[in-house]
């Protein structure tokens, strides 16, 4: 199978620390082995509800390769808090995730939490983090599922789209209303 170039954005929707008073999230930062590519969460992309899109990874793999990566490793993570590491854990993701991961596939978007540990294994908190995996669209990729059904000669770029209010007859029609005054 021919390698795709995917993306991957991930952000975090909780986190709770047993040993930290007053959590500031600027000292925060999560990071995640995904695929073997680190990925860093900062302040901005940790307590909220949704991915901004723009905060993401590219990177070329198979799909199978991607799928059984995930399968052995999971989404492996650490946390750190002013510098210092708090502890680590890993998301292992259902099947039904894994599976959907093949080429011409749609996107996923999958919410899960884990425990954090710390190196005795102690719980030292909890983190739930939202992921969102797709293919990306390249030129390079043959005619198939990401070119769009323009024709030959119709330029993307040439097409407009006009969004309005529908025309009110007083606006528009210099006689409307002529007739009933005669």
């Amino acid at each position: 199978m021919e390698p795709r170039t995917f993306l991957f954005e991930a952000v975090v929707t909780r986190f709770e620390a047993k040993n930290v008073e007053e959590l500031d999230l600027r000292l925060l930062e999560v990071t995640l082995l995904f695929n073997n590519i680190s990925v860093s969460i900062t302040a901005g992309r940790i307590n909220v509800n949704e991915i901004v899109s723009g905060f993401g990874i590219d990177f070329v793999v198979d799909p199978i390769s991607l799928r059984s990566k995930l399968e052995e490793q999971g989404i492996q993570m650490m946390v750190c808090y002013a510098a210092e590491i708090l502890g680590a854990g890993v998301i292992m993701l259902p099947k039904m995730c894994t599976d959907r991961i093949v080429d011409g596939m749609n996107e996923i978007m999958h919410l899960d939490s884990c425990q954090i540990e710390n190196d005795a294994g102690k719980p030292v908190g909890s983190i739930e983090i939202l992921i969102r995996l797709m293919i990306k669209c390249d030129e390079n990729v043959a005619r198939g599922n990401c070119e769009r059904n323009t024709g030959e000669n119709i330029n993307p770029n040439d097409i407009l789209f006009i969004v309005s209010e529908p025309p009110r007859p007083d606006r528009c029609d210099p006689c409307a209303g002529l007739e009933d005054q005669q």
